[in-house]
């Protein structure tokens, strides 16, 4: 995770590796950096953790709040490789 302590954070993505899935330790790292974030933010802010999930793991991170974009108020997530 990437956070300026600010107003964004961003998550690339949790990657277990495939002998090791199925075992909790993606939930454990996702608990652990929005418990982080929680706990440190200040009273009446909020913060934009910005995630770019691997294709077809959306699944696992709505468990965690985060939403699919493009939606109604959403456009999609950019990137650009130089």
């Amino acid at each position: 995770m990437l956070w300026d302590h600010g107003y964004t954070a961003y998550v690339s993505d949790i990657i277990v590796r495939p002998d090791f899935q199925g075992q909790g330790f993606g939930r454990m790292v996702m608990n652990d950096l929005m418990d982080y974030i929680k706990s440190v933010m200040k009273p009446g802010y909020k913060i934009m953790i910005s995630l770019k999930a691997a294709k077809g793991k959306e699944g696992f991170y709505k468990k965690f709040g985060f939403i699919e974009r493009p939606n109604e108020d959403f456009g999609p997530g950019m990137h650009q490789w130089i």
